[in-house]
């Protein structure tokens, strides 16, 4: 099995497990997810409501970030949610949920295209289906966010994920996937940096 074959079966398996999770499951481990966010961002400083941040309009299998986001709106946050189009993502500024409306893939997209995030110091949370205890993620097989952080290496990258997402060996990974910062799950908030320092992952 070469790499692409390996990460299309990865990618394979974590769509199916995630589907499977009941909605009363999803709905705490998404609090929990929501929890463990905050506490990493109060550790680190950058919940200070003047950073920015670049963040996502979660699908369905997706980590629930909705009451979190909210209250970021409620305390005044800037938040850039995701516009992809032509191999590309640009991120804009939306103040509530009317500023977004379903876009490619059904996906919620920010209605206003004025007030573009451009450079400099913010956070980003970003989604994917796998990824590593080192920071290395699998995404949905377009390479957007591999693309973006390639131009914007000033971000702090934070994945979310639900806690089987996370695997404590290598993942497989191509020459140009970005690695995260810091991982936040339903069980854990990890910093990635350490466990680049090893030839060999640490585990958990």
């Amino acid at each position: 099995m070469n790499i692409d074959q390996e990460i299309a079966e990865l990618r394979r398996h974590m769509r199916k497990t995630r589907k499977m999770i009941p909605a009363r499951e999803r709905v705490l481990r998404s609090r929990d997810v929501c929890r463990n966010l905050r506490g990493l961002l109060d550790s680190t400083g950058e919940a200070r409501m003047d950073s920015p941040i670049l963040v996502f309009a979660p699908m369905k299998e997706e980590i629930d970030l909705w009451p979190w986001i909210k209250e970021g709106w409620k305390r005044g946050r800037k938040q850039y949610f995701p516009l992809t189009r032509e191999g590309t993502i640009s991120f804009y500024q939306a103040s509530s949920a009317a500023d977004l409306e379903p876009g490619l893939w059904g996906i919620r997209e920010p209605v206003r295209r004025a007030n573009p995030y451009q450079s400099g110091s913010a956070v980003a949370i970003v989604p994917g289906l796998a990824f590593d205890v080192s920071g290395s993620r699998i995404g949905y097989g377009g390479g957007y966010y591999d693309r973006f952080f390639l131009g914007h290496r000033e971000l702090i990258r934070i994945a979310v994920a639900y806690s089987f997402q996370l695997s404590s060996d290598p993942i497989p990974q191509e020459d140009w996937d970005q690695k995260m910062d810091y991982i936040v799950t339903d069980e854990q908030a990890i910093d990635c940096g350490p466990y680049r320092s090893d030839s060999l992952l640490k585990g958990l």
